[in-house]
């Protein structure tokens, strides 16, 4: 199942919907990042923003689908910034 991550301009808790998918999926959902309108994406990768919603969801299990543009450039560093919050860096 694939879901947006639009939680926060919904005023969801992303937690807590994360965790309701797991229990009703039995396994990861693929979330698209960063949600919005269906079809649309943004340019390139928003760094800060992708640093927030790491934070926001690291204790839940789920593939990302990166909804960009520019997807190699933005794919590269989103694994960059994944690598140093997974090191704590």
């Amino acid at each position: 199942m694939r879901i947006g991550y639009p939680c926060i301009n919904l005023s969801l808790d992303c937690r807590i919907v994360g965790q309701l998918l797991a229990v009703v999926l039995q396994c990861p959902p693929t979330v698209d990042y960063p949600g919005g309108r269906p079809g649309s994406h943004a340019h390139t990768l928003d760094e800060a923003h992708f640093r927030r919603f790491l934070a926001e969801s690291a204790p839940h299990d789920f593939d990302l689908m990166l909804e960009v543009k520019d997807k190699e450039q933005s794919a590269l560093r989103a694994l960059e910034i994944w690598a140093s919050f997974r090191s704590g860096v």
